[in-house]
């Protein structure tokens, strides 16, 4: 079969193929939550007077569940996996191959960016703190909570609803899967020659069509946030220092993020970054002079505008 979409004429492939990885990110919690068994809900139902089944069917009209410890004793690691997921999102600013499948570029991968570690350390250092968050709450928050819960919860206590301190320790986890991306001549699978072809050429059209679409959430996540500066400043709605300097960090470390390297793209976000947000420094106390609103106000709409602009010549480009 022939070589695939990019290169029957020499034409180069596209900068996906090297520029970029798919990170996938796996969270997973202790459930602390148990749904009540029959007794329970029929002792809801009598005391709420409804019935245990709707009229003319089997379904129930009564759902409930417990916690089978204090919820607050588990929010520290809810928490830590919120803020990784969270961090894990800057770094790949919703460009997506399939469901939490993620495309990330190499340089944020490996390099990081303007008060980003490369994503490699940082995921490292936030297994390190999981890891001792989960064998505290397994071997000491737990054993003692459970021994409350019985006194607790009276009746509703189930001693199957809570598994072994090991079983909890090894529930909770944080893995990160990295895999190339393929190109279509990467397909080695036994097919009919003719079929295999076919399958190689549709992969090499999603390729061009996931890089045109990772470019355009780049360029439309931006110009929401300059946007937003715009209307807060016209809706005389206060701006808090953390929206600012987020908007300064993203736009100062869109350039490692794009794996495309459009310069474009590149020169609208440094503009974002040095002018816009004064290299980092407008803050929200600098916001209160007027003068500096009235031209950040301007700045961010023609900022806006620009990458509306922009984004419509990319759309253009790939009809």
């Amino acid at each position: 079969m022939s070589d695939n979409l990019f290169n029957p004429t020499g034409e180069p492939e596209p900068q996906i193929l090297t520029g970029a990885m798919l990170v996938e990110l796996n969270l997973k919690q202790f459930g602390l939550t148990r749904k009540l068994g029959w007794e329970a809900a029929r002792a809801i139902s009598n005391d709420s007077g409804n019935k245990e089944s709707f009229t003319g069917g089997q379904s129930p009209t009564t759902k409930a569940s417990k916690w089978i410890i204090p919820k607050h004793l588990y929010d520290p690691i809810q928490k830590y996996q919120s803020e990784t997921r969270r961090i894990h999102n800057d770094y790949t600013c919703g460009m997506r191959w399939t469901t939490n499948m993620d495309i990330m570029s190499t340089r944020m991968y490996s390099g990081g960016g303007h008060g980003m570690k490369p994503y490699a350390e940082f995921i490292e250092e936030r297994k390190f703190g999981l890891e001792s968050l989960k064998h505290d709450f397994a071997y000491n928050i737990y054993p003692q909570a459970v021994i409350t819960a019985k006194n607790d919860l009276g009746g509703l206590y189930q001693e199957e609803d809570y598994p072994s301190h090991d079983e909890v320790y090894h529930t909770i986890s944080m893995q990160v899967n990295v895999t190339p991306i393929a190109k279509g001549s990467d397909f080695r699978c036994s097919l009919d020659p003719k079929v295999q072809e076919e399958m190689a050429h549709e992969h090499d059209k999603r390729l061009l069509e996931v890089q045109k679409d990772s470019v355009m959430k780049l360029i439309a996540g931006l110009s929401e946030k300059v946007q937003h500066i715009h209307d807060s400043i016209e809706n005389d709605r206060v701006l808090h220092d953390k929206t600012l300097s987020d908007l300064y960090k993203h736009a100062i470390n869109l350039p490692a993020i794009d794996f495309t390297s459009d310069d474009t793209l590149s020169d609208i976000a440094s503009q974002v970054a040095m002018s816009l947000m004064d290299q980092g420094n407008l803050d929200k106390e600098s916001l209160k002079d007027k003068s500096v609103r009235e031209r950040t106000k301007q700045e961010a709409d023609d900022l806006a505008r620009k990458l509306d602009a922009y984004a419509d010549v990319k759309q253009q480009e790939a009809t």
